[in-house]
C-alpha cells in the first residue's frame, strides 16, 4: 500500500528480541556488547562491533547477531 515508506527499527525492541532466548547468566554481558553496537556513532564502528560480538557470542547465540545482520539498514 505504501511502497515508499521506511520501517524505523526501535533499538529497545531489537535488544528485547535479541535477548529473548539468552540465558539469564549471559544476558548482562551480552547486553553490554549490544550496547556498543547500537550506541555506535557511525555505521562502520557498529559493523566492527557486530563483528566482535559475533566472535564472542556466535558459538552460543548465533541468532542474535543474525538479527543485526538481517535488518535492512540496522545502523543508519
Amino acid at each position: 500500500m505504501f511502497p515508499e515508506s521506511e520501517v524505523q527499527l526501535c533499538i529497545v525492541h531489537m535488544v528485547r528480541n535479541s535477548t529473548k532466548y539468552v540465558s539469564w547468566k549471559d544476558r548482562k554481558e551480552l547486553c553490554a556488547y549490544l550496547k556498543t553496537i547500537y550506541g555506535a556513532s557511525i555505521a562502520r564502528e557498529a559493523e566492527l562491533n557486530l563483528q566482535a560480538f559475533g566472535e564472542k557470542w556466535d558459538a552460543k547465540y548465533a541468532s542474535v547477531s543474525k538479527l543485526g545482520r538481517g535488518a535492512e539498514r540496522p545502523f543508519d
